[in-house]
């Protein structure tokens, strides 16, 4: 939502390549997408190729570029379906204990904790 797994060119911030890979499962629905690479350290600058062919004239600005802004209403939606998710994980924490508390085959409750956990983990190596 806030655009955490994402890496941009000339950001201090660089998302773990770990990140990145779980985001492309979710998003894309890949696991092997080719990232792009880290900018190089701000005192490193690349030579421009000899061959390169010359850029096509800009047209001029009116003034300085603006940094795009984040609309208000996308932040509180944001923020929105952060509590949502919060919400879903305190509500599936508290069905694994109701079900350790009230159910009466403990083998059945992790059975189905296991399988839960080995049958997407198990997707995850076939897409590989």
């Amino acid at each position: 939502m806030f655009s955490l797994h994402e890496s941009h060119p000339g950001d201090a911030y660089q998302a773990p390549v770990w990140i990145q890979e779980l985001a492309s499962i979710h998003k894309d629905q890949v696991l092997q997408k080719k990232h792009k690479p880290a900018p190089p350290p701000a005192g490193e600058q690349k030579a421009p190729p000899a061959a390169a062919a010359p850029k096509p004239p800009q047209p001029a600005s009116s003034g300085p570029k603006e940094e795009p802004r984040t609309n208000k209403s996308t932040l509180a939606l944001k923020w929105f379906f952060l509590a949502m998710a919060v919400g879903l994980i305190s509500s599936t924490l508290l069905g694994i204990y109701m079900a350790f508390k009230f159910n009466r085959s403990r083998a059945l409750v992790w059975g189905m904790l296991i399988a839960g956990t080995v049958i997407p983990l198990a997707l995850i190596v076939m897409m590989t």
